[in-house]
């Protein structure tokens, strides 16, 4: 079984290496990267539609364009990112991992948020309609 400190480096080593590739290989001009099947299918939008190209722009800095392809992946990128550096702060000082606890409330909000953001980024009107 893997220490805490081995799952750390294998994740920032994999997660590293992904934000590289992101970094360096440009999505909209490459075909290494596979298309959303539910745009493919239906023509509409999913919550995630975007959000590769959103994140390239984001490790640029280009937060604007970045907010423009998926405004929810550049919102969460430096949530998601602060909830692994506290992680791993937590894990480096000898500290057990502390579980998520979320409550039921949250969890709802959550699911209710994303399927209000599927919907209204398919309202053929700016701001929602992505480019």
């Amino acid at each position: 079984m893997m220490s805490e400190r081995s799952k750390l480096v294998l994740t920032s080593v994999l997660g590293g290496a992904a934000a590289l590739f992101l970094f360096v290989v440009e999505p909209t001009r490459s075909g290494l990267y596979p298309p959303c099947v539910f745009h493919a299918l239906t023509g509409l939008y999913c919550p995630g539609c975007g959000s590769a190209r959103a994140l390239h722009q984001l490790l640029h800095g280009h937060v604007a364009s970045a907010f423009a392809l998926n405004p929810a992946a550049t919102l969460f990128a430096p949530v998601l990112g602060y909830a692994y550096l506290a992680s791993a702060a937590r894990v480096l000082r000898g500290r057990p991992r502390q579980a998520v606890l979320v409550s039921q409330g949250w969890i709802w909000l959550v699911l209710v948020s994303i399927v209000a953001y599927w919907v209204a980024r398919n309202i053929p009107i700016h701001p929602f309609h992505p480019r």
